[in-house]
């Protein structure tokens, strides 16, 4: 079984633990945000998915901001309980909020706006505490094999959202049903993680300095910018984050072009959005599987981070050939393994280095502000292009389609530049003072025998 799977004896109890708690968040995250999406796009309207966008983005950062505050002054196994809680009692406010039938202009964008926080502070606080489970060497060999997780969740809720189209009567809303499978999965998560994740040894160290949001970005952000490595990979995710978001867009637009020309558009949007992220889950899940728990190893941490910027220049390829919704989706499904199934991992590895009373901000900042920030300027830009084409009639619809996507293109070769960099920058930067750790912890922690 360790030549299939590389867990070794004594390593399963806790990594079967973390993968079921990360597959069922990952559940309720993909058919809710499916149910959201197709809502809001079904009644509202895919242009103005723009404005939502504009809107969260902003309150997740700022969500992030307060996380970044706490992360690395509380236990972080304390800090994953009270957010599997209050993510129980967010989802069983949403159903509230559809029973009493409110407008789909406040419970859509509730729900979205729910996922979207759900995805910006889960991740950074089960990675921050499976850093301080695994040594370094063990995320190496362990972070591909637990990410396994999110694409089984991933399968799953996607395939159930797609599955309740063809369940529920043709006209009822699956909503109800979604929202208090949410609260559920997070209070299971919660019993387990107070369970048998509570026994587990925990060798990190909390920072126990007084802090403010200015100073806790200021402290992240200081590592960030004098690691050269972690310089570099700032302007590679900048780019890549900039550019997925429009591939987003473009590719809710191309479906929605498509299900405006079936008999039932609402079910039509979920059935095929959840069949479609089940499918790039499922390419993901054997991708991490077969390719990242073997080869990303080998192929060296600082080689690492060149892949994704050349698969976006792939996937765009393909989107610039195939415009139908299902070349936009092949394109997109390009990236996103790429990024889920190989990028991801290398990005958690990297992090592993950050010492324990840092990691939980510096993570914060990597993997949250500078998506959020290159997000927002992706929503300009699509939106400015949309209002010059649908509003002042100054350009075409086509004409803006190329526009965003060149803007694709260019971020792509930025990220290639960037990480091209960060390979003769890698070896000065693990000499770095920023990334000395403790001397108060063993010597041995970081060697497998």
């Amino acid at each position: 079984m360790q030549r299939i799977i590389n867990i070794k004896p004594g390593e399963w109890a806790l990594a079967l633990s973390l993968i079921f708690i990360l597959a069922t968040n990952t559940l309720v995250f993909e058919v809710a945000e499916v149910v959201a999406t197709t809502g809001f796009v079904s009644n509202v309207g895919t242009p103005q998915i723009i404005l939502l966008w504009l809107v969260s983005l902003p309150i997740t950062l700022a969500v992030a901001a307060v996380y970044s505050l706490i992360v690395d002054r509380v236990k972080r196994r304390w800090l994953m309980s009270v957010i599997m809680l209050l993510f129980a009692a967010l989802y069983l406010a949403a159903l509230g909020i559809f029973v009493a039938d409110a407008p789909d202009e406040v419970k859509f964008p509730f729900l979205y706006l729910l996922t979207e926080l759900q995805y910006a502070v889960f991740p950074l606080a089960f990675w921050a505490l499976a850093s301080d489970l695994y040594t370094t060497s063990q995320t190496k060999r362990l972070f591909p094999i637990l990410a396994t997780g999110g694409a089984i969740g991933s399968i799953l809720g996607n395939g159930m959202a797609a599955a309740l189209t063809e369940i529920l009567p043709e006209g009822q809303s699956d909503a109800p049903q979604v929202l208090m499978t949410g609260a559920v999965v997070f209070l299971l998560g919660f019993l387990l993680l107070r369970g048998s994740i509570g026994r587990q040894e925990i060798r990190a160290r909390q920072s126990t300095r007084e802090t403010t949001i200015k100073k806790s970005f200021i402290e992240g952000w200081e590592v960030v910018r004098d690691v050269p490595m972690f310089r570099w990979l700032m302007v590679a995710m900048f780019a890549v984050g900039l550019g997925f978001l429009i591939i987003e867009f473009h590719f809710l637009y191309s479906l929605d072009q498509a299900a405006n020309e079936s008999d039932n558009s609402a079910d039509f949007f979920q059935a095929f959005y959840g069949i479609y992220k089940a499918l790039l889950i499922g390419g993901t899940l054997i991708f991490q599987s077969v390719i990242s728990s073997r080869y990303l190893e080998k192929t060296g941490l600082k080689n690492s981070f060149m892949v994704l910027p050349f698969a976006m220049i792939g996937g765009l390829l393909v989107i610039g050939v195939y415009s139908t919704a299902v070349g936009v989706g092949l394109g997109r499904l390009i990236m996103r393994v790429f990024q889920r199934g190989w990028d991801e991992p290398s990005r958690k590895s990297a992090l592993a280095l950050v010492p324990d009373e840092r990691r939980g901000r510096v993570s914060t900042i990597m993997e949250n502000y500078f998506y959020t920030v290159a997000s927002i300027l992706g929503s300009l830009i699509v939106g400015v292009l949309l209002l010059l084409s649908e509003q002042f009639d100054v350009i075409t619809r086509d004409q803006a389609t190329i526009g965003y996507l060149s803007v694709v293109g260019v971020g792509a070769m930025v990220a290639i530049y960037a990480t091209y960099k960060i390979r003769g920058v890698y070896e000065e930067s693990l000499l770095n003072w920023r990334l000395s750790r403790s001397r108060r912890k063993s010597v041995l922690d970081g060697i497998e025998f």
